[in-house]
């Protein structure tokens, strides 16, 4: 094999590796960009989850309030009212 048969079957496999470089790199952009917008929905379903806590909490510590005393918290006592009236 010839100097020139080396550096031509180099520089066959310098290009071959190149655009190996850059499909990768195009790779590694895209999933950049999709856990970057994973992060967010996380975000957003977490904020969603602890809303729906609190809702929760705040149910049934009313629940829990009304069962013991016929109170409920913020509205005042309950009233029945009759439907004959």
């Amino acid at each position: 094999m010839t100097i020139d048969e080396r550096l031509e079957k180099l520089t066959g496999r310098h290009e071959a590796l190149t655009q190996t470089v850059e499909l990768v790199s195009r790779d590694i952009q895209a999933l950049l960009v999709a856990s970057r917008q994973d992060g967010e929905n996380i975000r957003a379903l977490t904020r969603i989850a602890e809303i729906h806590e609190r809702r929760l909490s705040g149910l049934e510590e009313g629940q829990q309030t009304v069962a013991r005393c016929g109170h409920r918290p913020g509205l005042g006592p309950i009233r029945f009212l009759s439907r004959a009236a």
